[in-house]
């Protein structure tokens, strides 16, 4: 009997499932947490190894920026809320025990010591005691027809997931295959018709 087994298992061994959410959590922190002072100092080491000629200017990438979304399977999504939740109120207490447990989940002490910082200095979670992730379905993937989620953290600065273009052009797509499937089925029923006059 499965009383009180509220975990998904996601098709794997309970180490795997466990180290799958840790870096999946890990990343989509880092994505959000991205240290501009470190991505600076990074670029003008990477520059001054390299010279300063006009080949390693173009093969130069742009420094990281704020990624505040993670593209994934919407089993894999719901799995994930639990755990930002956890982190969030982690990061949200502060204190030397916090740390140390927020440090035990996310696999990058680097991503935990930001974590810690926004959440102090910038209030990041402050307006909310849980649900620091939303969840949007961004359509069904084509090589096994998953059906794919992009997760958000909600912090001030968040966009909701889809853009008001992509929602018009979805709307869009849709009426122009409602009106293609009505106007087949009026050319049926013109044919039908002919038929059996004929």
């Amino acid at each position: 009997m499965r009383h009180r087994k509220a975990n998904v298992k996601l098709g794997r061994t309970a180490s795997h499932r466990r180290m799958l959410l840790r870096n999946m959590v890990t990343s989509l922190f880092d994505g959000y947490l991205v240290d501009e002072e470190a991505e600076k100092a990074k670029e003008s080491r990477k520059a001054a190894s390299q010279g300063k000629d006009e080949g390693a200017d173009k093969d130069r990438r742009p420094a990281r920026r704020r990624v505040n979304r993670l593209v994934t399977t919407v089993d894999k999504a719901k799995a994930l809320k639990p755990l930002v939740d956890r982190l969030a109120i982690l990061a949200k207490k502060g204190d030397e025990p916090s740390y140390r447990r927020a440090m035990g989940i996310l696999t990058k002490g680097s991503v935990v010591n930001r974590l810690f910082e926004e959440v102090k200095e910038r209030k990041l979670f402050a307006e909310r005691d849980s649900g620091f992730l939303t969840m949007g379905r961004i359509g069904i993937r084509k090589g096994d027809a998953a059906v794919m989620a992009a997760v958000s953290l909600i912090t001030p600065d968040y966009v909701k997931v889809g853009s008001e273009g992509d929602r018009s052009r979805r709307t869009v797509d849709r009426r122009r295959r409602v009106e293609a499937s009505r106007k087949r089925q009026q050319e049926l029923e013109a044919g039908n018709v002919a038929s059996k006059e004929g």
